[in-house]
């Protein structure tokens, strides 16, 4: 190293050498970042950007060559091998070339591969116009010291490449700069003191300019070119990093986008005349499928023939009106959607982008509300909202001529019982097993429907005669009729049935109902498991039942209801306890109107509860003015005695009327006991602990059971009149009579005969120690204003000396 160090002082001025190294710095780099640009392109533009780094790398070495040559030969030599000069250049370009070429296309193994291949070419090129300036100097190149310009010169050519390939780095483009400018100038210095020591160097003519001058201008010449080449490179690459900024920010703002496409629960598809040109998972996911197999297809090809129009409708509006389809699935099962399209700017392009919803669920939802809107939850069967659409559109297809259709109407005896005496679960059994019973008597086309708790009705289609819908009925009896079994207990049903048949018995489907149920009221009143067809005269006292109810109403309103009291005595006393309170309705055009017609309407109607509150302030009213402390016995109906409000009632009629609570005696039926158990109970404990009386009325009939006794607290049994009215004739009458007796006095309960109408009877009562008597032996009902009279009168000594008679 030292002598090259002693040679380039003796031979040549540090200001060139200095010259030289800079403007070969200056071509390395600015080579070296056309190159970095070439990294980040490809194709033609690739191989241009390659090209003009190979030139600015030459030209750079070619301009340093030069300056060298300069400093130690005159111009006119240089100019006679300046061909030369120029076609080593011109190889040097191309080796530089091939080998970035390789360090870009196969990465660090081409870069070491194509960097040796470019020092090479800057030491061959060196040696060819070392030899072109000295012809005599090529056997002193051939042999000695000069070989180890070409292992120097490929191992810092490589190192080079590999550097400037490693990253895109400033330090490393500089660096990478450095060590090849250093290949070029080693190699010049090393072929120089070959060359200077074999055979010295001379002079010849002068040059027209100095070498100073020219050296200096060739100087200025490669440092614009390779300045401008150098600005280019920097200006390019500052584009470039901005090109690739935006482009980066478009990455992340489709890459957003695509994060928010995806994370919607809807189906997303941009499309181009129905052609797909992107989509987002969510449709995928409903199409299951890849977006491969989506993307570049016309939307109609997943989409049903039948509903294509309506997509193309879809496409050509941008309304926002959705639109309901279908959609094929990747399995080809059908799936309902809900689309709506909307126009946007796509890649520069307007595009329409589809909303997709999947709509399965709402339809499933809207099926099952429409379904529960028509049938009943616990049998299935179609309740009366369907009933009638089913029963209108048959009836609108009906023919006159021949075609008939049966309406029957159904319900089941004593299935409220069954509820409260065994519980609802094991109601819900017998009643999907009467709809079993009821399929398997009717024929495929015929419907049934559950319209009530328990009443059914059922169509009979296109029946030739009335006899047929007979049949069926008396199939549906007899199959009701069946033992039904029901964890471990055999349960007993029956049914009545009214029929209508259309056309005959009405046109619509209100009509023929209606008249189905009067039918099913005339069987009811016939007995059980009978059945009645429908008959004009039953739509006449219809009419008439609604015009009694309407004056009835009237009648509580105005006060027409009267209060008649018949006499209560004691058996054991021979003396006048009480009256009992009974209603009397005296109709202004139709006179007297027996209880047995109008309770009932009053309980069917509702009017029951105004009735019953009447009768209540009326009877304790009065019972209130009485001189001696008698009592009064008020009969409560059921829906009264379910009304919520009776004790507060009972207890404002108390206050209102000054009546001593003892002296009120209230009477239930047994069906109260049966139908509201929990809530009878309460109310008889509220009702015993304000100090009234509880009767229970009609014993004997019904479901009378002795643990009814047991647990409600009754003061009083009252025994049926049937009974009573039996006692001469009937023995078992008799016998039941006395069981109740003796049973009422052993529970020490009051026990009351009512009824009584003969001395035989009274005998009899007198003999069992029944204790309290009443009929019309001993005393009719009566008007208030024949109270006094009657308690004053002859009338009660009468009926005490009838009594002391038969005793």
């Amino acid at each position: 190293m030292t002598r090259y160090l002693d040679l380039i002082a003796a031979q040549q001025d540090i200001e060139p050498l200095a010259l030289a190294c800079f403007v070969c710095i200056l071509a390395t780099f600015t080579g070296f970042s056309l190159f970095e640009r070439a990294t980040m392109t490809s194709g033609l533009l690739r191989r241009g950007w390659v090209a003009g780094s190979a030139i600015a790398i030459g030209a750079g070495f070619s301009t340093s060559d030069y300056i060298d040559i300069l400093s130690r030969q005159s111009a006119a030599e240089l100019s006679r091998s300046l061909h030369v000069m120029i076609g080593s250049t011109a190889i040097l370009i191309l080796m530089i070339s091939a080998g970035l070429s390789l360090a870009i296309r196969f990465r660090r193994p081409g870069a070491i591969i194509g960097g040796s291949l470019v020092g090479l070419g800057v030491a061959g090129s060196a040696a060819v116009g070392l030899m072109a300036l000295y012809p005599e100097s090529r056997a002193i190149l051939a042999v000695g010291e000069p070989l180890l310009i070409w292992p120097i010169s490929i191992f810092l050519g490589a190192i080079a490449t590999y550097l400037v390939r490693r990253r895109h780095s400033l330090l490393d483009r500089f660096t990478a700069s450095i060590a090849l400018a250093l290949a070029i100038l080693v190699t010049n210095l090393v072929l120089a003191k070959a060359v200077a020591s074999g055979a010295p160097l001379t002079t010849t003519a002068e040059l027209l300019v100095d070498r100073d001058s020219l050296a200096l201008v060739i100087t200025l010449v490669a440092t614009a070119f390779l300045g401008l080449g150098l600005f280019g490179a920097i200006l390019d690459h500052s584009l470039a990093t901005r090109a690739l900024r935006e482009e980066q920010r478009l990455r992340d703002s489709e890459r957003r986008f695509r994060l928010l496409a995806d994370a919607t629960f809807e189906g997303i598809v941009i499309h181009e005349g129905g052609k797909i040109l992107n989509t987002n998972a969510a449709f995928c996911a409903l199409m299951r499928l890849n977006p491969n197999q989506i993307i570049g297809v016309e939307m109609e090809m997943f989409i049903p023939k039948e509903f294509r129009n309506r997509l193309h409708q879809v496409l050509e509006n941008t309304s926002f009106e959705p639109e309901e389809l279908s959609l094929i699935v990747a399995n080809g099962d059908r799936l309902p959607i809900e689309i709506l399209q909307r126009e946007i700017d796509f890649e520069g392009r307007s595009t329409g982008v589809i909303a997709i919803r999947d709509i399965s669920e709402r339809k499933l939802a809207a099926e099952r509300i429409r379904y529960l809107a028509h049938h009943d939850m616990l049998t299935g069967l179609p309740n009366r909202v369907l009933l009638n659409d089913l029963l209108g559109a048959k009836l609108n297809d009906l023919d006159l001529g021949n075609d008939k259709v049966g309406v029957l109407h159904l319900d089941l005896d004593r299935f409220r019982q069954t509820n409260e005496i065994h519980g609802t679960a094991v109601g819900d059994r017998v009643l999907r097993t009467i709809t079993e019973r009821l399929h398997e008597c009717l024929r495929g086309h015929d419907y049934v429907a559950r319209i009530g708790n328990d009443e059914y009705a059922v169509i009979l289609n296109d029946i030739d005669r009335p006899e047929a819908a007979a049949q069926v009925a008396e199939a549906l009896i007899r199959a009701i009729a069946r033992p039904i079994e029901v964890v471990g207990l055999d349960l007993e049903s029956s049914t009545c049935i009214g029929i209508a048949i259309a056309p005959d018995d009405g046109t619509t489907p209100e009509q023929i109902l209606r008249n189905a149920s009067l039918a099913l009221q005339k069987a009811k009143e016939a007995g059980k498991g009978v059945f009645r067809f429908f008959e004009a005269s039953m739509d006449d006292r219809l009419r008439a039942r609604r015009m009694l109810e309407r004056d009835l109403k009237q009648a509580i309103e105005t006060r027409q209801i009267e209060v008649h009291y018949q006499p209560l005595y004691s058996s054991s006393k021979n003396s006048l306890i009480g009256f009992e309170a009974l209603a009397r309705w005296n109709h202004p055009q139709h006179g007297q109107i027996p209880p047995t017609d109008f309770i009932p309407v009053a309980e069917e109607s509702g009017l029951i509860i105004l009735l019953g509150q009447a009768v209540l302030w009326a009877a304790c009213a009065e019972a209130a003015t009485w001189a001696a402390p008698l009592r009064v016995a008020v009969n409560l109906s059921p829906a009264q005695f379910r009304h919520p409000g009776l004790v507060d009632s009972v207890r404002a009629v108390l206050d209102g009327t000054g009546l001593e609570p003892e002296r009120l005696e209230l009477e239930v039926t047994e069906s109260v006991l049966i139908e509201e158990t929990g809530h009878a109970l309460v109310t008889m404990q509220r009702l015993k602990k304000m100090g009234l009386r509880l009767a229970l009325d009609d014993f004997g009939t019904g479901y009378s059971s002795l643990s009814y006794l047991h647990r409600f607290p009754f003061d009083k049994i009252k025994i049926d009149r049937s009974f009573v009215a039996a006692l001469e004739q009937d023995s078992e009458a008799m016998a039941i009579v006395r069981a109740v007796v003796a049973m009422g006095h052993s529970l020490r309960m009051t026990v009351t005969a009512e009824g009584l109408e003969t001395q035989e009877q009274l005998g009899f009562l007198r003999e069992l120690s029944c204790d309290h008597l009443q009929g019309f032996l001993l005393g009719k009902p009566m008007a208030v204003g024949k109270l006094f009279d009657f308690m004053e009168g002859s009338q009660v000594n009468a009926a005490l000396e009838r009594m002391a008679g038969a005793a």
